[in-house]
């Protein structure tokens, strides 16, 4: 039996566009052993390779603060924090 918690990724902007969606479920498993920011947007990779260059350029933040790609996620997924993907905006 599988024991891996599902994780939800909140989308936004253009990534949000580009799948008709405003989340993404995968399983924390998916994440690998270091469990970091750089290993979800590889898992969002695997799921959706066609994202590439919007994934690539995004931010993974964690509650309500980005956090660094090497950072490591453990702490946010037993605790049950907030994830989101979020893309390069410019505005004015």
């Amino acid at each position: 039996m599988n024991d891996s918690k599902s994780i939800e990724i909140r989308l936004f902007a253009g990534i949000r566009e580009a799948m008709g969606m405003e989340s993404i479920r995968i399983a924390s498993d998916d994440l690998g052993d270091a469990k970091s920011a750089a290993n979800l947007k590889e898992a969002i990779l695997r799921l959706h390779p066609e994202l590439r260059p919007l994934v690539s350029a995004s931010r993974v933040a964690v509650g309500n603060a980005f956090v660094a790609d090497e950072d490591r996620l453990e702490s946010a997924l037993e605790t049950g924090k907030t994830f989101a993907l979020i893309p390069p905006v410019s505005g004015g």
